[in-house]
């Protein structure tokens, strides 16, 4: 019995709120002496309209709203009563951006992200116009000053790339026993199969012999064999990213208070798991 009730109370609802959408857009006249409206419609002006509606937007006799602007200078409001409601759906969000920082390995190694980008040798102060480009080792040495120049060509790496790291790796041959070995920035450029204590070119002379730096960027103990990850200043990497012409490479140099030494692998170490090795992670879209 209750579900039967309920179902008489809900079609007299809507049959309600059917009556209240087709009078409220129709002229159904009443009077005062008469008041008498279909629905919830009220008798005003001897009109039957919807409570609380305001004058110009009480029905005409022609079933259409009246301009709620009398001067006609903004559009007349038109009846959307029966207008199909559209939905817009929302816009599908965007892909998330494609992954643009990378890990680049660069070095004469095998699994190397690119080969055939490292120079270096030993420049030697006692025998100042000898050549060891071609050495598997690089010498470092305070007493028999030994020093050993480095360099990575960076031009694979996209133009505006931001450095987010760098770091060299080093494998230590021989260890010096005490003090550090320090690396600087080149100020010069040179060739390795040329490049000697006094010249860093067969026809160019180094400006001051040894081969002229700046200031030290960063010193590191090499006083056990084995592999070495020296973390590199980024602003001096970035800025040979972003000016490959001045990108002269690394002097490497030993400061044993003893006149020691030490041995490192050269690019051209038979091992090649050895060889010097550049890691840089890079933002290729900044």
């Amino acid at each position: 019995m209750y579900v039967r009730v309920g179902w008489v109370f809900a079609a007299s609802w809507l049959a309600a709120c059917a009556l209240d959408v087709e009078y409220s857009q129709s002229a159904y006249r009443c009077t005062q002496a008469e008041p008498v409206c279909p629905g919830s419609q009220v008798c005003v002006d001897d009109r039957c309209t919807l409570p609380n509606t305001a004058p110009s937007e009480r029905p005409d006799s022609g079933g259409a709203i009246a301009d709620a602007d009398p001067s006609g200078d903004a559009p007349p409001v038109t009846d959307t009563a029966d207008a199909a409601v559209v939905v817009t759906p929302d816009a599908t969000p965007p892909a998330p951006d494609a992954q643009t920082i990378v890990v680049l390995h660069l070095s004469e190694r095998a699994d190397a992200t690119t080969q055939n980008v490292t120079t270096d040798a030993t420049i030697d102060g006692v025998t100042q116009t000898t050549n060891f480009g071609a050495g598997a080792s690089l010498a470092v040495d305070t007493g028999l000053q030994r020093r050993a120049v480095l360099r990575f060509d960076l031009s694979s790496v996209p133009a505006g790339a931001l450095v987010l790291d760098a770091s060299l790796r080093l494998y230590v041959e021989s260890p010096q026993p005490d003090g550090t070995l320090e690396l600087a920035a080149l100020q010069q450029s040179w060739n390795e199969p040329e490049v000697t204590w006094r010249n860093r070119t067969t026809s160019l002379l180094w400006s001051t012999q040894g081969a002229p730096v700046g200031a030290a960027l960063v010193s590191f103990a090499a006083t056990a064999a084995g592999a070495q990850t020296i973390v590199l200043p980024v602003a001096t990497v970035q800025a040979w990213v972003d000016a490959p012409a001045n990108n002269f490479g690394l002097r490497i140099l030993s400061k044993s208070p003893t006149n020691k030494g030490a041995l490192l692998s050269a690019s051209e170490a038979t091992l090649a798991t050895r060889r010097p090795e550049l890691v840089l992670t890079v933002d290729l879209q900044p």
